[in-house]
C-alpha cells in the first residue's frame, strides 16, 4: 500500500456515532448522561427497540471490524455486547 493510500485511510472518518458505539459494546442504549449532546444518541434509542433488531444487527456488521479492531487494541477482556448477540446467528 502506497503512503498516499495510507493517508487517505487515515483520514477517512467513520459515520459511527459515540453513543451507537457505546450501545454495540456494551448492549447499554441510555446515553443521555454520557452523550447528552451526541447527534446519533435518539437513533440509538431507536434501535434498542426489539423490533429494529435486523436494523440494529446490519449496523453491527457495518461496524464489526472497526469496533473489534479498537476492542483488541484496547487489549480489553472477551467481546463486545453486540459481537455475542449476532456474530453467533
Amino acid at each position: 500500500m502506497t503512503v498516499l493510500k495510507k493517508r487517505i485511510r487515515s483520514m477517512m472518518r467513520s459515520n459511527l456515532s459515540d453513543s451507537l458505539r457505546q450501545y454495540l459494546e456494551s448492549g447499554d442504549y441510555r446515553t443521555r448522561e454520557t452523550f447528552p449532546n451526541c447527534p446519533g444518541r435518539v437513533e440509538t434509542f431507536l434501535l434498542a427497540n426489539p423490533g429494529k433488531r435486523q436494523l440494529l444487527r446490519e449496523k453491527w456488521l457495518q461496524h464489526r471490524a472497526e469496533i473489534l479492531a479498537d476492542w483488541k487494541r484496547q487489549k480489553r477482556a472477551g467481546l463486545p455486547w453486540a459481537a455475542v448477540q449476532f456474530d453467533e446467528e
